[in-house]
């Protein structure tokens, strides 16, 4: 008899735990050399073990936590619990750009014109230049590849060092800085005393106001006086130039008008400083405009403005028309012209001028290093030209 056998199949079901476990991270995956990316676990369940993997293989050991600070290049996973593994993380360590760069000359006198050329390697760079001289203002940073760089630093009749500093940025945000100290000698001082002395646009006046000539007393105040070895000053009316080893003070006579005077000042290292100042004489400026007849109008008309009262002004006078309408001032130099236009190209709907509502103004500013005087043109109406159309 022929035996029947039976096999029985026992099967355990293993149940699967479905997580929606991620990482998130803040910003890029896209990082620089030397930065670091945190990247952490998402809806960890409660009381979870973690393991950090990178590329697949990588366990990393000593990180365990729920949070990891990645470094390098590489795809980064997370096993929570020894059994979920989170969908991965890509993340780019972008090579940092080098900084170097060359400098024409050193140890020569401060103002001499100082190429610096950038060295630097790195993709589509960008340059940013601090020459560690603030009393060169605006002049003290640069954003071209290549920069041509006057020292100003301290009077003095000794040496300078500046701190040079080059930061290169990349296409991918990477920066790199490096910094040389650059060694140049130093200026003398061209402080100049004098009669009626003042700051005018930003440059220094000597003025005297009310006359039609006057005498003015020049004394040196240079700070470097002492180790000066020549002076020499071109006081613009005419005279001979003053050209001496040394200089206490003098004195000068002008006539109406604004002139230029240079001094140049030679101190005991050899460098030589020359600065500009400015002389004035005359008396306070005039001004005034008005109307041009009707002052409403659409956009696109032109208006055209009388200048007025400004035919005895003192030479060296200057003129800024405002229309007040986001427009640029138009600047004049005496003589003033006889009027200026303005071609108003949109409206006046919720401007605020002076006194009146829905209006522009015009300004008139004349000054000089006496006194300055507005005059105003107002109201201005502007309304939108209608457009023409039809069906």
């Amino acid at each position: 008899m022929r035996g029947v056998f039976f096999i029985i199949l026992i099967c355990t079901f293993i149940p699967t735990i479905l997580y929606s476990q991620t990482i998130s991270y803040s910003g890029s995956l896209n990082i620089c050399s030397g930065q670091t990316k945190t990247l952490t676990i998402v809806d960890a369940p409660p009381g979870a073990t973690f393991k950090w993997l990178k590329d697949d293989i990588e366990i990393i050991p000593t990180q365990t936590g729920i949070s990891f600070n990645a470094t390098t290049s590489g795809s980064y996973t997370a096993l929570i619990n020894n059994l979920i593994t989170t969908p991965p993380v890509v993340l780019v360590v972008n090579t940092n750009p080098t900084a170097s760069f060359t400098v024409s000359s050193q140890n020569d006198c401060a103002n001499v014109n100082t190429t610096f050329t950038s060295t630097s390697t790195g993709s589509t760079l960008t340059y940013a230049w601090n020459f560690g001289d603030p009393n060169s203002g605006a002049g003290n940073t640069s954003t071209l590849q290549n920069p041509v760089k006057v020292f100003v630093g301290t009077p003095g009749n000794s040496t300078q060092t500046f701190s040079v500093s080059l930061t290169v940025t990349d296409v991918n945000g990477c920066t790199n800085t490096v910094t040389n100290n650059i060694v140049k000698n130093q200026l003398p001082s061209t402080a100049l005393g004098g009669t009626g002395i003042k700051t005018y646009n930003d440059q220094t006046y000597y003025a005297i106001c009310g006359s039609t000539s006057g005498t003015f007393t020049f004394s040196n105040t240079s700070t470097t006086s002492s180790t000066n070895t020549n002076y020499n000053i071109t006081w613009g009316n005419g005279n001979p130039n003053y050209s001496a080893n040394s200089f206490t003070s003098t004195t000068q006579t002008y006539n109406t008008g604004v002139y230029t005077l240079n001094y140049s000042v030679t101190g005991g290292n050899g460098c030589v400083n020359t600065s500009e100042k400015k002389v004035f004489v005359g008396s306070n400026p005039s001004i005034g405009t008005s109307n041009p007849g009707s002052t409403s109008v659409c956009t696109g008309q032109t208006l055209t403005f009388p200048i007025n009262d400004a035919i005895n002004n003192t030479p060296g006078t200057t003129y800024t028309v405002n229309f007040h309408d986001g427009t640029a001032p138009s600047v004049f130099t005496h003589p003033a012209p006889a009027n200026v236009s303005h071609t108003y190209l949109s409206n006046s709907c919720g401007i605020n001028s002076l006194t009146y509502s829905n209006s522009f103004y015009v300004s008139i500013v004349a000054s000089n290093a006496c006194e300055t005087s507005t005059g105003f043109a107002a109201p201005i109406y502007v309304s939108d030209a209608p457009v023409a159309n039809f069906v």
